[in-house]
């Protein structure tokens, strides 16, 4: 994503799982940042907005980070077109190039969304390339945490919730308004997702949904690939803003089990 004003590998650098806001109409719109804080692979991870130390032999700890406060969103520029629906930018604008590692679909959501794979190197972690994109994080590095969808880990998703930028891929566009993972927290037990992925399709079957303190919660539980069954486990904000901090102080998560056949 192109922010004005700064250099976005320094930007990248210092930012957790973050919300920037803007007020459009007199409404918030905030969106997540999916994003890795530079850090030595050996000191651990920063996933979701805490820290998740490498899995030694005989355990896994997470340490809780505080979530940075992030710069003002930027508004839009006059004469930049505007667009505040999803489904009209998917359609005049197609998918982001990169989002070639298939799809995530969620029926009861209506969401049908092209993906991108991001390989967690301990560097940093990847925005989504835009509002219609769901990220697949292929944590391989990281010993016993994630997996690779079908293939009986954990597999690790995210997505923004909202959304207020220019689209790089669509040009001078600006968007702001609900992103493909807005409504995960309106997800059930039972209600299906849809992975196709590697050329396989895989159905997984809603089993939790939490609202999860972003600064205190064992996130090594979380992201863990020790699972009774292939699982994937999506994220994004969640809970109320904190105007102090700029940021949602909760993640809603949602874990899902694969189906037999």
């Amino acid at each position: 994503m192109r922010l004005r004003g700064f250099d976005p590998m320094e930007w990248w650098g210092r930012l957790g799982l973050a919300s920037r806001v803007g007020v459009v109409g007199g409404s918030v719109i905030a969106f997540v940042m999916l994003i890795l804080l530079a850090m030595q692979p050996a000191d651990g991870l920063e996933l979701g907005g805490v820290r998740v130390a490498r899995q030694q032999p005989d355990e896994a700890t997470a340490t809780a980070t505080s979530t940075p406060e992030d710069e003002a969103t930027p508004t839009p520029t006059p004469g930049i077109p505007v667009i505040d629906n999803l489904q009209q930018l998917i359609a005049e604008y197609g998918a982001p190039p990169d989002a070639t590692a298939g799809y995530l679909r969620i029926p009861k959501l209506g969401v049908d969304s092209a993906m991108t794979a991001r390989y967690v190197d301990g560097d940093h972690m990847p925005l989504p390339s835009g509002p219609s994109d769901v990220t697949w994080y292929d944590m391989s590095a990281w010993d016993g945490m994630g997996g690779e969808p079908g293939q009986g880990g954990n597999a690790i998703f995210g997505g923004h919730v909202d959304y207020n930028d220019i689209v790089y891929y669509a040009g001078d566009v600006h968007y702001r308004g609900q992103a493909v993972l807005s409504g995960l927290r309106l997800l059930s037990p039972g209600d299906l997702i849809e992975v196709e992925y590697a050329g396989g399709v895989y159905t997984y079957s809603v089993t939790w949904i939490r609202d999860l303190q972003a600064s205190s919660t064992d996130w090594s539980d979380i992201w863990s690939s020790e699972v009774p069954v292939d699982s994937i486990t999506l994220f994004t904000c969640g809970g109320e803003f904190d105007w102090d901090t700029a940021s949602y102080a909760s993640r809603t998560v949602v874990r899902a089990e694969r189906l037999p056949g």
